[in-house]
């Protein structure tokens, strides 16, 4: 489903990183990461081609606002997965894909799978 995508996730909680991972990995995805801040994102990014990234709004308990603005200025897909649901009018849903946490990773792979496909 997810073959050859690369897959950049950003994500501060280390066992659901892992989950996501696997999960990602066993669709066909190489992940790039997990990382658990933005720097460290905003690193990969400059350096590697990406095809999508996955973020938590929230990263090493500060919100991302680098991230998203970069990724909206290279047209670069991506979805948030959070812990706590955003607002429809938050800047960081628009245009943005929003799942919470505990993921099903049925859902959570179709989800990955929509988004590549635009």
């Amino acid at each position: 489903m997810l073959t050859g995508c690369r897959v950049l996730l950003a994500e501060t909680d280390y066992f659901v990183a892992l989950e996501m991972t696997l999960s990602l990995q066993q669709a066909g995805a190489a992940v790039l990461g997990p990382v658990s801040s933005e720097d460290a994102a905003l690193g990969i990014l400059l350096r590697d081609d990406v095809d999508l990234v996955i973020f938590n709004a929230e990263l090493c308990k500060e919100r991302v606002t680098l991230l998203p603005a970069w990724l909206a200025q290279q047209e670069v897909a991506s979805m948030m997965v959070n812990d706590v649901e955003l607002r429809s009018s938050d800047p960081l849903c628009q245009g943005r894909r929003q799942l919470l946490h505990p993921l099903r990773y049925p859902r959570f792979q179709k989800a990955v799978a929509e988004l590549l496909e635009r």
